[in-house]
């Protein structure tokens, strides 16, 4: 009778250890479930957040290349936008027949330059954009070789400004509407006060401006820009900075929108174009 009962009692021993195994092995088993369920989702949100910021490179890409390649040939600007409707147009058609392979589909709407103003000077070119933001860093000064501006002013003043590697003002010009103010922070007495024209191109590589002058003891600077929002027109800065050339130029700002749509994820984009660059 005692050897029954012991009996009993390590089988319910047993039980109770294979129980507990059981819920081991069964919790582990949820969570590794959990585990590569979450990696999957995560995966594709990683894929689909690639894939549309590729198609938006790609698209800003084509934009800037259909806009250089209408207007450097030179000729009207009927012309020029025909072209570059053309060239844009070509690309969005393709764009349906490569997403069709994969099930999906992608759509381009975009704007050309047509009745439509300058962009504003600031970071973004659009009218609320940042004010004082910074063009370019470390140029070398001695091979800034292109520095122009077509400036319209619709505020009280517009400010372009070179500072040195350390962030101190070695020049600056400011414009209002009828007059320019060049200061040399070298030499805070040497300014110099001239004419200006509403909506004229500047060159301040030209002397008066006393820019490469001011300059010159910086062996870098970089170029900002202050109070963008009261100006619209173009600019364009070519030099060299430590490690390469570079060029820096906008015209106006193209709103374009893309329509993605994937099993995946569809998504509608609208987001502006600086172009050329």
């Amino acid at each position: 009778m005692d050897l029954i009962e012991d009996n009993n009692a390590q089988f319910m021993l047993l039980a109770g250890f294979l129980i507990g195994i059981g819920l081991v092995i069964t919790t582990v088993m949820l969570n590794s479930i959990m585990f590569e369920g979450n990696m999957a989702i995560e995966s594709v949100t990683e894929n689909s957040k690639y894939e549309m910021i590729n198609l938006m490179q790609i698209t800003t890409d084509e934009i800037r290349s259909a806009y250089r390649n209408s207007t450097e040939k030179g000729g009207t600007v009927q012309n020029a936008t025909i072209n570059f409707t053309q060239q844009v147009y070509n690309f969005s058609a393709d764009l349906p027949k490569i997403y069709s392979m994969y099930g999906g589909g992608a759509k381009i709407t975009f704007e050309n330059w047509t009745n439509k103003g300058y962009a504003n000077f600031t970071e973004n070119g659009r009218p609320g954009g940042k004010d004082n933001w910074t063009i370019v860093e470390n140029v070398n000064v001695n091979y800034l070789s292109i520095f122009n501006f077509t400036i319209n002013l619709t505020g009280l003043i517009f400010r372009i400004e070179a500072r040195n590697s350390t962030g101190y003002p070695v020049w600056s010009v400011v414009f209002n509407e009828t007059k320019y103010n060049v200061s040399n922070a070298t030499y805070p007495a040497n300014y110099t006060i001239g004419d200006f024209t509403n909506g004229s191109k500047v060159n301040l590589s030209d002397s008066k401006y006393l820019f490469k002058n001011s300059v010159s003891s910086s062996p870098t600077v970089s170029i900002h820009i202050i109070y963008g929002s009261n100006a619209f027109g173009t600019y364009k800065i070519e030099g060299e900075t430590i490690t390469r050339h570079f060029t820096r130029e906008r015209h106006y700002v193209l709103n374009t929108t893309i329509a993605l749509s994937t099993a995946k994820v569809k998504a509608n984009i609208s987001m502006p174009v600086s172009v050329p660059w």
